[in-house]
């Protein structure tokens, strides 16, 4: 329960200086389904980003923001305000919208 009050109170901070957090939902691109499927480590190491606001219990969320040159999709993590979570998905959604316009161009 330290540890969690720890990573809210961090959050807490960061926000008095900012609206939103983004960073990526993964430290790489997509899994290939066949290959890491097999490696149940590498899987569960890849939630590094995503657990701290969960943990926090603030809301996140992840849209598509690419694909890596293999093809695979690249996730962004948007993270919000504790109870503000109409704000956050506003945002995603005018966000991934215009990254979706800029990838058909």
């Amino acid at each position: 329960m330290k540890v969690r009050t720890r990573i809210k109170q961090d959050f807490e901070k960061a926000f008095e200086k900012v609206d939103r957090i983004m960073t990526p939902n993964l430290p790489h691109s997509g899994f290939q389904a066949r290959r890491e499927g097999r490696r149940p480590l590498a899987m569960y190491l890849s939630d590094v980003y995503t657990t701290s606001p969960a943990l926090a219990g603030i809301p996140a969320i992840s849209i598509p923001c690419g694909e890596s040159s293999f093809g695979l999709p690249i996730g962004l993590q948007i993270i919000g305000r504790a109870f503000d979570e109409q704000t956050l998905l506003n945002f995603a959604y005018i966000l991934e919208r215009k990254l979706a316009t800029r990838r058909k161009l």
